[in-house]
């Protein structure tokens, strides 16, 4: 930058500097004269009510007739439960239930879930 202004005068130098200042700082004070003084055309900002959402309370569940699990299926859930339960005490059978859950490992969550929503359903 300095071999570029080399070939120009401390006065040009100056003399650009002290203009550049008084332009900036003349709008600036424009700005701030009209600010308080000046006559607006309209507000700068506008005010409307934020509207709530028709189902703001609802929980988005659908609440369904029938059960979320035929009967024969709960069975089959049920005694799948109780075969990873008697696997899991026995120590011939820990193996094969680690490699399960190693496999599947939200197996046992899904079904405990499954069996919590069927006994809700069965108690409505």
């Amino acid at each position: 930058m300095s071999n570029k202004t080399k070939s120009i005068s401390k006065r040009a130098v100056t003399i650009a500097l002290v203009v550049f200042i008084s332009l900036t700082s003349g709008y600036c004070i424009y700005l701030g004269v009209h600010a308080i003084t000046g006559k607006s055309k309209g507000n700068a900002f506008t005010v409307t009510s934020i509207k709530r959402p028709r189902h703001l309370t609802e929980s988005g569940a659908i609440a369904s007739p029938l059960p979320p699990v035929s009967k024969q299926d709960y069975r089959r859930i049920q005694k799948f439960r109780l075969y990873m339960d008697s696997l899991a005490r026995s120590p011939s059978g820990r193996n094969i239930y680690d490699s399960i859950i190693a496999t599947r490992p939200g197996l046992m969550d899904s079904v405990r879930y499954i069996e919590k929503e069927y006994q809700n359903f069965k108690n409505q």
